[in-house]
């Protein structure tokens, strides 16, 4: 017995020495929080149990966790993946905070965040949507009325991809996971709760267009209320 085990710690060291790693894997959440490097130098963090609803990019089936995350690395705009039984789900959107799945094995791009305004992170950023259309980000701004329709979503991201749904939309604005859509574009006035979003235009053809997530658009509520 005793021989067995010197043979495997042999073999397990000289798997490390010629620099060949385990397979990750959240049975257990043995790897949490591990950092995977692809081919591409790309570094994603392990997130056992957490996915980041919808935003799908694309979806195919690998035989491990370590190829559904360089599947990831691979293509263009994809920020994570959950991997579920063999099924590799790769997102290009990340809402606002990753929810809890158990049968989730989950991994986001090192330095990939969410569209946010806390302590006006994107303030005066321009972000380029999925259909290829650039807004520019202004925290704490809102252009008063001209709302059109409101929708309930799960990210400010989210919001900003509705607008693209809608030819008349050239502005929204986002507050505490409400997003009203504008068709008109009035003074601009100081409102520190709101993140808003002004369409620019389109941004260069080298951007990749993906599909934006489903959600239901409603009838305009009341013009922006304070929370």
């Amino acid at each position: 017995m005793a021989k067995f085990q010197f043979l495997g710690l042999s073999a397990l060291a000289l798997l490390l020495l010629n620099g060949v790693q385990a397979e990750l894997s959240c049975e257990n959440a043995v790897d949490d929080h591990a950092i995977f490097t692809a081919a591409s130098g790309a570094q994603f963090e392990v997130f056992c149990f957490e996915d980041y609803y919808r935003g799908d990019l694309a979806a195919t089936t690998t035989d491990t966790f370590d190829d559904c995350i360089a599947t990831c690395a691979d293509t263009a705009g994809c920020l994570a993946v959950a991997y579920v039984y063999g099924s590799c789900y790769m997102k290009d959107r990340l809402g606002d905070e990753p929810q809890h799945a158990s049968w989730v094995w989950g991994a986001k791009l090192v330095g990939a965040t969410a569209l946010t305004c806390v302590d006006n992170e994107d303030d005066n950023t321009v972000y380029t949507s999925s259909a290829g259309n650039e807004y520019e980000i202004r925290c704490g701004v809102d252009y008063y009325g001209g709302d059109f329709a409101s929708c309930h979503v799960e990210s400010f991201q989210y919001c900003v991809e509705e607008c693209d749904k809608e030819a008349q939309c050239v502005d929204v604005v986002y507050n505490h996971g409400t997003c009203y859509l504008k068709s008109v574009l009035t003074q601009p006035t100081e409102l520190s709760y709101v993140w808003n979003a002004r369409l620019l235009g389109q941004a260069s053809p080298s951007q990749t267009t993906t599909s934006a997530p489903e959600t239901t658009t409603s009838a305009p509520e009341a013009t922006t209320s304070a929370p």
